[in-house]
């Protein structure tokens, strides 16, 4: 038990022995954060809203622009479901 004691205590010395030390604590908090994401991202995300930032920012209503219909443009109206934060664009798609 002598030489086991010794070899960690030479390994304690080692700069990469203590990332290595710490690295099962490390991944399991990368495997908590990943599953975190995949549970939010489990619903068909929504875009990030520009007032709060959650992925809850979607399509209410969308309808065809009555002035530039003729380019398939399409007026959308997107709202957060987290701060309610409404706004009206138009879409023209490529």
């Amino acid at each position: 038990m002598a030489v086991l004691t010794e070899i960690l205590t030479i390994l304690d010395h080692w700069p990469t022995w203590k990332r290595v030390t710490a690295a099962p604590d490390q991944i399991q908090t990368l495997q908590n954060r990943v599953a975190e994401l995949e549970k939010r991202l489990a619903k068909c995300p929504g875009e990030a809203c520009p007032r709060c930032g959650e992925l809850s920012y979607r399509v209410v209503s969308s309808s065809p622009h009555t002035a530039m219909c003729e380019i398939g443009a399409v007026k959308r109206k997107m709202k957060c479901e987290k701060c309610n934060f409404a706004e009206e664009t138009v879409f023209v798609p490529e």
